[in-house]
């Protein structure tokens, strides 16, 4: 079964997210253009933390160490490494000082991600199809009052958390912006156990 996308509009959020305000009728403090800011920059905001966006990119490996992911990201979640029999194994997550100082079965065992390329490694001697899927979490396009929330459901309380929180640094509100800001983090930590789950 899939996770549950949000049924609900931009405008809806932003409508939830004015009653934490107190600033439910016309004339507003805050106004649409504003919150939609706001919600769409928590968007990008709960989504890398709880891997609320979830893709993958494929790459067909090479005798190369590191290469180029066709789409926009904001984080990799893991590698998988595909041999040329169909097996399947997640690789390790490790750094480019470490290439060439590991042993070599043979095979790609870690990952590493930098200046936009994903790195594997040992290197493959001599591929003959070999892969890696790229798990990643894409960055998210900016969305419209009327459209409908791209993010799984259980993501629009910690949206309406921050775009409180935001708006309430606008009021001079500090204090009561952290304690928003808290609670959107609080719902994003079990948003991800849900989401993304948890490595052994």
């Amino acid at each position: 079964m899939e996770q549950a996308v949000s049924s609900i509009t931009m405008s809806t959020l932003i409508g939830r997210a004015r009653v934490l305000l107190n600033d439910a009728k016309a004339p507003y403090f805050h106004e649409d253009p504003e919150l939609l800011g706001y919600a769409n920059r928590g968007r990008l905001y709960v989504s890398k933390d709880s891997r609320g966006y979830q893709d993958t990119d494929t790459i067909i490996l090479t005798s190369n160490l590191e290469y180029p992911t066709t789409k926009d990201y904001v984080a990799i979640e893991t590698v998988i490494y595909t041999d040329a029999d169909g097996v399947k194994k997640a690789l390790v997550k490790d750094s480019p000082k470490n290439v060439g100082r590991v042993d070599d079965p043979g095979e790609p065992v870690y990952w590493y991600e930098w200046d936009g390329k994903v790195g594997v490694f040992p290197v493959l001697a001599t591929p003959t199809g070999e892969t890696v899927t790229v798990y990643l979490v894409p960055l998210p396009a900016d969305m419209e009052l009327g459209s409908t929330l791209d993010t799984p459901h259980i993501l629009d309380l910690a949206l309406e958390y921050f775009i409180a929180s935001q708006a309430l640094v606008k009021e001079k509100k500090y204090t009561a912006s952290a304690h928003m800001l808290a609670m959107c983090d609080d719902e994003v930590k079990k948003a991800r156990l849900d989401l993304a789950g948890e490595a052994r």
